[in-house]
């Protein structure tokens, strides 16, 4: 999990491109880009993409809890002794 977070201006980025990319890989980091003292984009490795993209990285709320959930939940609430 990436816990090192860059922060960079938009004209930074630009002339410093390659280490920014190196940083995401070489050390897990995310690049946040500002633009305007915003916050605009991030950049980031595409292991870390691939990471939040995978379904189990995925929210939604209580009420849309998928059933396949909610069974493994209910079985792993029978197994922990109390």
């Amino acid at each position: 999990m990436t816990e090192n977070i860059i922060l960079a201006t938009a004209g930074d980025l630009v002339r410093r491109f390659s280490h920014y990319c190196d940083a995401t890989l070489a050390r897990e980091t995310i690049v946040v880009i500002k633009k305007n003292g915003r916050a605009r984009n991030v950049l980031l490795s595409i292991e870390e993409y691939e990471r939040l993209k995978h379904p189990a990285q995925q929210a939604f709320l209580a009420r849309d809890t998928p059933a396949h959930f909610i069974a493994d939940l209910e079985e792993l609430a029978g197994t922990v002794e109390r």
